[in-house]
């Protein structure tokens, strides 16, 4: 369905992906504190009971919840822009800042001209089948003539006129899709040469642009918003007291037990509690499995290692072969022994010195600020 002078719902799927991916990190549009909120993988699911065959897709009803997210913020403009099939997309606010073009969080997330660029512009610039609109208007035209007895005339001559409207009105909407074709092959055309000119400043610069992508706050692990986002839906169900009793009951409390069993804990759980708990650990994996093989895609490494405790996480682990072995890129995780306290992090950091027969003298003292490889 078409929503009455909007973007085609029906065509959307293709452009939520490409925005959630671009901008749905839990830290940027994935936040439920956004105006925009956008839903889908890498951030929190609609409904964390319904998912997609896939952890990389979305079900239609986060899609469907995406197209009401970016048509409510603006719905004036873009029906402005849908009626002008497409053109000066720039008065949209997430188009101008998707594109840098303002003050962005997330930075530039999409480049004019690029395939994402193209998706959400002829998503913007979708034709309602214009003949068959022109041919109703027609009938109606002609009825209402008829009615208030401007015109008299006998049913054959009817049905030519209404022919020749129809006729009219179908030419009509195929000169206007000849006519937006053209200007798109036009600024296609005028893209490739700005690239083309670009292309050897590009390559000068290309050393300037890697360090710019490692600075990139697209790819920094931050989730200070999905816990406030925790903390919040804590605080709007009252399940304080509720944490206070379960840390009671298997830390603080006079019967707690010496040593807590999983069974234990989860016996002190509600279904809603481990429901939060599921969520929690589902988003914050889709963030850093986004994250990290965009990183992986930016730099064209073939190999990822994850260490630290995290990589003791069992999703974490399943999510992440599963998507390198989509993407062909090797990936590495230490025993479950190492995968506490950076262990094996700090041991690779040190190997090469070790074997290079580089040691410490008796004065080393701890750094809190010490970078790595120097």
């Amino acid at each position: 369905t078409v929503s009455p002078g909007g973007p085609d719902r029906a065509s959307f799927g293709p452009v939520a992906r490409v925005l959630v991916n671009r901008c749905g990190s839990i830290d940027c549009h994935g936040s439920r504190y956004r105006n925009m909120r956008l839903y889908g993988f890498g951030s929190e699911r609609l409904d964390a009971r319904s998912l997609p065959d896939s952890p990389n897709d979305l079900t239609p009803a986060e899609a469907d919840a995406d197209y009401d997210a970016v048509v409510s913020v603006e719905p004036e403009i873009t029906r402005q822009v849908v009626a002008d099939k497409g053109q000066r997309p720039e008065r949209l606010t997430f188009v101008r800042k998707g594109r840098g073009e303002e003050e962005h969080k997330g930075g530039q997330r999409i480049v004019p001209g690029d395939p994402a660029d193209r998706c959400v512009l002829s998503w913007l610039a979708g034709a309602v089948f214009g003949g068959l609109l022109w041919a109703l208007l027609a009938q109606l035209w002609w009825q209402g003539l008829e009615r208030a007895g401007f015109v008299a005339i006998d049913e054959s001559q009817r049905n030519a006129l209404f022919a020749l409207l129809k006729g009219l009105g179908i030419l009509g909407y195929l000169l206007a899709v000849v006519a937006y074709r053209a200007l798109h092959a036009f600024e296609e055309s005028a893209a490739a040469t700005r690239r083309a000119l670009q292309s050897e400043v590009a390559q000068r610069d290309a050393e300037l642009r890697a360090l710019r992508a490692q600075l990139d706050p697209h790819f920094l692990f931050s989730f200070s918003g999905i816990k406030t986002a925790v903390l919040r839906h804590v605080e709007l169900h009252n399940l304080r007291p509720e944490a206070e009793a379960r840390r009671e009951a298997l830390f603080t409390g006079p019967d707690a037990p010496p040593q807590p069993t999983l069974e234990q804990a989860l016996a002190t759980c509600d279904p809603a509690t481990l429901d939060l708990i599921a969520s929690f650990q589902h988003a914050v994996v889709g963030d850093l499995l986004k994250k990290t093989f965009a990183a992986a895609e930016a730099f064209g490494v073939a190999r990822i290692l994850v260490t630290g405790g995290v990589a003791a996480n069992r999703e974490l682990r399943s999510r992440f072969t599963t998507e390198a072995a989509r993407r062909g890129i090797q990936v590495a995780f230490p025993a479950l022994a190492l995968s506490t306290d950076n262990a094996a992090m700090i041991a690779a950091a040190a190997w090469p010195h070790f074997v290079a027969g580089q040691f410490a003298g008796q004065d080393l003292t701890a750094d809190p600020s010490l970078v790595l490889g120097r």
